[in-house]
């Protein structure tokens, strides 16, 4: 960060620690405590952050190299669940082929996705609309090895060390 007086950027890539889920409201996600924490530590900085969806780690690079080219952020911070590593993964084909676009119009798709499900649903059975939704989950991902996930993960951080000059954290299990 040069002396201009401009945000330190951050960029956190996660799940539900990012978003929430049933019965946790925003500011009781990681990012709104870390951000809260970190402008009463450093009361003389301001920070602004990103938050990103991270469906998969086949998708790492590919959202990494989009994120730093639109968003530029000083510090990365990587959640690395180990379900992963421990069961099957649903991805839909979308982020599969294209991780960068699903990142870019999330918020627009699950527009489209409740809305379709509001007009179509009660004419199909609820398993037929889902395996129809282009939307929806539709690749199951066998569990990676821990040499796989170390290596995508490795992969991302070399993407970050190559395209910007921001600082990289990764949070998972040991």
């Amino acid at each position: 960060m040069d002396n201009t007086n401009r945000a330190i950027k951050l960029l956190f890539l996660g799940q539900c620690l990012n978003y929430g889920y049933s019965g946790v409201e925003r500011t009781s996600t990681f990012p709104e405590i870390a951000v809260s924490m970190l402008k009463t530590r450093f009361p003389g900085l301001s920070f602004k952050y990103d938050n990103k969806y991270f469906y998969h780690p086949t998708g790492l690079k590919a959202i990494l190299r989009h994120r730093l080219l639109f968003s530029k952020p000083n510090i990365v911070i990587i959640g690395l669940p180990a379900m992963f590593a421990a069961t099957r993964w649903r991805v839909n084909l979308l982020y599969q082929l294209a991780p960068e676009v699903v990142d870019t119009a999330r918020s627009f798709m699950q527009k489209v996705e409740t809305r379709f499900m509001e007009t179509h649903r009660w004419s199909m059975p609820a398993q037929m609309a889902e395996r129809w939704s282009p939307l929806g989950p539709s690749v199951v991902h066998a569990p990676l090895s821990l040499d796989h996930y170390e290596r995508l993960v490795e992969e991302g951080v070399q993407v970050c060390r190559s395209t910007g000059s921001c600082r990289v954290v990764l949070m998972g299990p040991g």
